[in-house]
């Protein structure tokens, strides 16, 4: 079982990495299992590996990126978190065009901490609404 300070930590480990400034995607290696998806559907999913390579995207493509944790609920092994990421594309973002706007965007993690490390991810974003704010719509 984790204790609250070591799941603060491990939290504060994984959001650090979508903090433009503060990103080292090496990291998680100490806080995710070597089993680790990161879900953003029942069925879909990414790996390490890939994550990776998109957040390293992200960041590329939204160098002020920043994501905050908004609330952080436990109940046994999983911790849910509610978080606002924010920034503005340096170009074009999702297929709109570069506008020099902003977006600032809610998500919702559920991650099963397990043995000092995260073993699952299941995410959330608003992603619509980023394209919404950045066209204007």
């Amino acid at each position: 079982m984790n204790n609250n300070a070591e799941i603060q930590e491990i939290i504060r480990t994984y959001y650090a990495v979508f903090d433009a400034k503060t990103s080292n995607p090496s990291t998680l290696d100490a806080i995710l299992a070597s089993t680790w998806r990161n879900y953003s559907s029942d069925t879909v999913y990414a790996e390490k590996p890939a994550f990776i390579g998109l957040l390293t995207g992200t960041i590329q493509a939204v160098p002020d990126l920043q994501w905050r944790i908004s609330e952080v609920l436990s109940a046994g092994d999983r911790v849910v978190v509610r978080g606002e990421g924010s920034g503005t594309p340096v170009g074009e973002f999702f297929g709109v065009p570069f506008t020099g706007k902003a977006f600032s965007i809610m998500s919702i993690d559920i991650h099963t901490i397990r043995e000092g490390r995260i073993q699952t991810t299941f995410h959330l974003e608003d992603w619509a609404g980023a394209l919404r704010q950045l066209t204007g719509q």
